[in-house]
């Protein structure tokens, strides 16, 4: 294991640096002043360092180093009003910094507390002191900035031209702007005022990136309380960058949320099934063997062997391969049956004809409630599927356009192509054909949706799926929680009493409001908060309940690997270059939580779409910046986007809509509202 993972976290040290950049930022008196200063050495107020001291014909003056304007009489105190712009009795400073105005401001007040405390005064009575409450005051209409104050737009628009000139001037890419952390660094910049100097090339190489580096692993190690209670998951995935070499990223997912633990370079190693194994372990001894509950990587040959050895090694730990790959791989094979494929090819004339004659685009785009015909998936066989549901969505705009005179009278519906576009729409069979697939592939769309993304547990939904298909999965399950409590030291019997409690519905599963909670909270939220009664079913049902279903996670930053990991960085030495990974993955991950909501779906990856709308695939490869130390340069859309499929309790009902043989009820009979109904369920 590297040593970013086991060394403690140092002592921060922002307070040197940001006291090295207050200094910086001084600018220097006049050289009349400097011979006439006395020594200021030995004082210890924080305001000295931004005034000088003088004797003018005999009497103590005190010069301001920010604006130079020199006052007589008042100490030390009447100077700090100064720098906080506080008006009264001496004039506000015009150029102190905004870091050193809020200094002062607080500097005044402590010195006010400081008195107030003397003459024991207590907080608790009416009334506050009156000097304080000038201080307070004059702060606060300090605050309020007047219209007069506001920048003009003049001044905006070349505020503008120089970000824009700054990332011209270093390739980066226009989206950088999308980061979480531009604005932050605009609002750090605007807050410090003017005077402010970047850091330098050497700060940000060296003392930055360890700070940073430092904020994540205390992110990271902020989890550790939730492993520990609810368990994790274990994701691994391999990768090969543009040098060939073999990279296997580590992250580690709880209730809490996903981080990123390390990548190895596995080029060098032989990649069976022990070596695996050995890696695999190293990981696991580090999180700790009792805090895993579930590893999951890829279904490889190779992968799954190492999966077996892990059970033999710590039995309480189980292998499973990605689920999401799994539906991927089904997608894959119902996509390339022929007769799917003769329908998406014929579905994607329809879309190639739209988004290729924006006359024809524009009209549809004026009909009410109108949505995209195209809509990117997790992955390209989803997206197939996908575009085929949106395409039965928009049959009756579609057959409306083909008959409305704007089409039939224009030039371009009269060409060979488009009549056989407009003989498609028109034809019923296709229709039905379209039909029929989305009854198939819904549901697995819709638990494809689910997996992939990896902000809520999705094991649980999963178990939920395979119970319904195979009763084989409830022993699988009960030999499970035998397992659970021999790890655990739980008594097995009693575990298995307290099933009965559960499926009973007794003591705290009698609760009235435990059956409409299951609507509202996430499987291992509802057994936290009603599985009292079976402390140890709890434990267990918790404990893979909170856990994840895929290994998406990993495979999702793969471009963001790409950036680093490329040739054009041979001269970074192996530390700094795992402690760039190590920064840049965690931000990604932790500025993917703070959105509300999260889709998983990758909009950037045009070549997922490609087939819908253009006659060819041409694939490029992206231009990337020769700027070697250029840390943070590209921003990834797929992690930025909104969304997170629908609601537990409607996804537990979806696959039922079409498993199993027909019961010849009427209320089975699947029909246009009932696959409007999935669509909104799907797009909810």
């Amino acid at each position: 294991m590297e040593e970013s993972i086991n060394q403690d976290l140092p002592r921060n040290n922002n307070a040197e640096n940001n006291s090295a950049s207050n200094e910086r930022s001084l600018p220097p008196a006049s050289n009349e002043n400097q011979s006439q200063t006395y020594s200021v050495r030995g004082k210890t107020d924080p305001a000295w360092r931004y005034v000088a001291l003088q004797n003018i014909n005999g009497k103590s003056h005190y010069q301001c180093l920010f604006c130079l304007s020199t006052f007589g009489g008042g100490g030390i105190n009447r100077m700090k009003k100064h720098l906080a712009k506080i008006g009264g009795d001496i004039k506000k400073c015009s150029k102190v910094p905004y870091d050193v105005k809020k200094q002062m401001e607080g500097l005044l007040k402590e010195v006010q507390k400081s008195k107030t405390s003397k003459r024991k005064v207590s907080f608790n009575e009416e009334g506050t002191d009156e000097c304080e409450d000038a201080i307070d005051e004059a702060i606060a209409q300090e605050e309020q900035q007047t219209l007069s104050q506001l920048p003009t737009k003049e001044a905006l628009h070349e505020v503008d031209k120089r970000v824009a000139r700054w990332l011209l001037d270093c390739k980066i890419p226009f989206n950088a702007v999308i980061s979480p952390f531009f604005q932050d660094m605009l609002d750090g910049v605007a807050g410090y005022g003017p005077g402010y100097i970047g850091p330098s090339y050497d700060s940000l190489r060296v003392n930055l990136l360890a700070d940073l580096k430092r904020e994540c692993q205390m992110v990271v190690d902020s989890y550790r309380s939730a492993w520990k209670e609810t368990g994790c998951t274990l994701m691994a995935d391999g990768w090969t960058d543009q040098r060939q070499r073999m990279l296997i990223n580590f992250l580690v997912y709880c209730s809490k949320g996903l981080c990123f633990v390390k990548s190895v370079d596995a080029s060098s190693m032989v990649k069976n099934a022990s070596s695996l194994c050995d890696l695999f372990s190293e990981v696991i001894e580090w999180i700790g063997p009792d805090n895993v509950v579930h590893v999951v990587t890829d279904n490889a040959a190779n992968y799954v062997a190492a999966g077996r050895l892990i059970n033999k090694k710590f039995e309480n730990i189980h292998w499973s391969p990605c689920a999401a790959h799994c539906l991927n791989l089904i997608l894959k094979d119902i996509s390339s049956m022929p007769h799917i494929s003769s329908l998406a090819t014929r579905a994607s004339k329809i879309t190639v004809f739209v988004y290729n004659h924006t006359v024809f685009l524009s009209w549809l785009r004026q009909k009410d409630n109108w949505k995209e015909i195209v809509r990117p998936g997790p992955t390209r066989f989803a997206t197939v599927f996908l575009t085929l549901m949106s395409i039965f969505e928009r049959k009756s705009e579609l057959q409306q356009l083909v008959v409305d005179t704007h089409f039939t009278g224009h030039k371009l519906g009269r060409s060979a192509n488009d009549r056989t576009v407009s003989a498609i729409i028109l034809d019923n069979k296709f229709w039905d054909d379209c039909f029929t697939v989305c009854q198939i592939v819904s549901p697995l769309i819709k638990l494809l949706r689910f997996v992939d993304a990896d902000d809520k547990p999705s094991l649980g939904i999963v178990y939920e799926g395979m119970l319904r298909e195979s009763p084989d999965v409830m022993r699988a399950l009960l030999d499970l929680v035998t397992l659970h409590c021999k790890v655990n030291n739980l008594d097995s019997v009693e575990a298995m009493k307290e099933i009965h409690l559960y499926k009973d519905r007794k003591e705290s599963f009698d609760r009235p409001e435990a059956v409409p909670a299951t609507k509202k909270f996430q499987p291992d939220e509802w057994w936290r908060l009603f599985g009292s009664s079976a402390p140890c079913l709890q434990k267990i049902a918790v404990h893979i309940l909170s856990q994840a279903s895929a290994s998406s996670g990993c495979e999702r930053n793969w471009s963001l690997f790409d950036q680093i990991h490329t040739t054009r960085r041979n001269r970074l030495e192996h530390d700094r270059l795992s402690d760039i990974v190590y920064v840049t993955y965690n931000l990604r991950l932790k500025s993917r939580k703070q959105k509300s909501q999260y889709d998983p779906i990758d909009i950037e990856t045009i070549d997922k779409v490609d087939f819908w709308v253009t006659e060819e695939v041409v694939e490029k490869e992206p231009d990337l910046p020769s700027n070697i130390e250029d840390l943070f340069h590209e921003i990834d859309v797929d992690l930025d986007q909104g969304g997170g499929g629908g609601s537990t309790s409607t996804f537990y009902a979806a696959p039922l809509a079409f498993s199993g043989p027909s019961s010849g009820n009427e209320g089975d009979e699947i029909n246009d509202a009932n696959l409007q109904q999935i669509m909104e369920d799907f797009d909810g």
